[in-house]
């Protein structure tokens, strides 16, 4: 989850360790379309946070199992 100003640096770090597998699917949720670090990098979201109070099962379970369930969605 990103909120505008969120610290971009940080982010670097993450993300290439995150990306290192296909085990489960990196999405970004936030409060707008787009938030804004504060070197001034702009971010495409993914999910707004009004979505995901749909999907109660982003709350309940890891991030694993919520990709293995998401990621084909005609299963």
């Amino acid at each position: 989850m990103l909120l505008d100003e969120y610290a971009d640096w940080e982010g670097a770090y993450l993300s290439s360790m995150l990306n290192k597998t296909y085990e489960w699917c990196v999405e970004i949720a936030s409060n707008t379309d787009t938030v804004t670090s504060i070197g001034g990098f702009k971010t495409l979201v993914d999910r707004q946070f009004t979505n995901l109070i749909n999907d109660m099962d982003f709350y309940e379970m890891g991030f694993y199992e919520f990709s293995a369930k998401y990621s084909n969605p005609y299963q």
